[in-house]
């Protein structure tokens, strides 16, 4: 069954990617057939390869495409012409004067942006991001490029540079805390010397927690006018080292709640050299094999195990006295080896 889940899900995104190059292969033949047939008239003119998006299809978070079409922007004496052909095949053919522009810097205000750095003109707007694939660095530059280029006096300059993380307090806040999660997870993965025993369900979803940093995050840092790029990356990461930290994290607030001290819990050897708790009550141990360690010891035979369920039922095993005799062992028996 998982198998055939799989093979249906990779199909889908497979199909998805195709949709997704069928649909720029037909954007960008559209442009260049307009070019090609305004080659004569564009002949010593300056003209812009660009992308279009009426504002329905803009505000739009849902979409395989930022853009509508890809045209061409013609700036002349008196006017600004557009030149496009719509998904539905109808072609756009527009003069704007350039005392009715409207000219606006939109920047990358979202998801929806597309990873593409846009300004609009007209009224109603029409949304235009100068043509440089999917980059979002030359995009900014481009697009900021052709907005200086259409600029009257009175507007307003589009940002000079690339957005600095160390710059804007609440993506060096979200940087710093990365980093910080990344320290303990570290500090705190080697100086726990108790190991979680992946029984219960808690223990299971732990890193699941770490997907909250980005619905939570994301807008925060999106309110504090970071670019919607950097805003995702920025919470994908936290979400990341979130997912790692909550484990050594769960580990310690659970040993903090809990009632009782670490006690042992027996356990019978099997044929197939594993254990198997002698009480129901005690959890599953799934520790490293072994093998020719537990060959020394008879089917049947008990062992010990300190164990502990803390406040947030999470069971741990303190496994340092069974590492050492483990240890102990290899090293009285060089040739025995780990399979």
């Amino acid at each position: 069954m998982r198998t055939i889940v799989s093979a249906l899900t990779l199909l889908v995104l497979v199909g998805m990617l195709l949709w997704q190059l069928r649909i720029m292969g037909n954007l960008g033949r559209r442009q260049q057939a307009l070019l090609d047939e305004l080659a004569t008239a564009l002949r010593g003119k300056a003209f812009f390869r660009v992308h279009l998006a009426r504002r329905d299809m803009f505000v739009r978070r849902m979409k395989m495409q930022p853009s509508e079409a890809r045209g061409l922007l013609i700036p002349e004496d008196d006017a600004v012409r557009l030149v496009a052909i719509w998904p539905d095949g109808s072609r756009f053919d527009q003069r704007i004067g350039r005392d009715a522009l409207n000219l606006a810097w939109i920047g990358q205000p979202g998801l929806n942006a597309g990873n593409l750095h846009w300004l609009s003109v007209g009224e109603p707007p029409l949304y235009i991001s100068a043509d440089t694939g999917m980059n979002a660095v030359s995009s900014l530059r481009q697009t900021a490029d052709l907005y200086r280029s259409l600029m009257r006096p009175g507007d307003l300059e589009p940002p000079a540079r690339d957005f600095a993380l160390e710059k804007n307090p609440a993506s060096l806040t979200a940087v710093v805390l990365v980093l910080a999660l990344v320290a303990y997870t570290v500090l705190d993965g080697i100086g726990n010397p108790y190991t979680l025993l992946n029984t219960s369900g808690a223990s299971r979803f732990l890193p699941v927690f770490g997907v909250l940093a980005l619905p939570l995050a994301y807008p925060v840092l999106v309110r504090w006018k970071v670019p919607a790029r950097e805003s995702l990356v920025t919470c994908l990461l936290m979400s990341l080292t979130l997912a790692f930290a909550v484990i050594p994290l769960g580990k310690r607030i659970d040993g903090l709640l809990a009632s009782e001290s670490f006690r042992d819990h027996e356990y019978r050897l099997t044929a197939t050299r594993e254990l198997e708790p002698v009480d129901p009550a005690s959890p599953l141990l799934r520790l490293r094999p072994h093998k020719e360690y537990w060959a020394q010891f008879p089917v049947g035979s008990v062992h010990r195990m300190p164990l502990r369920k803390g406040g947030l039922g999470l069971w741990q095993a303190d496994t340092r006295d069974f590492s050492e005799k483990v240890r102990r062992w290899y090293e009285a028996h060089p040739s025995a080896r780990q399979k």
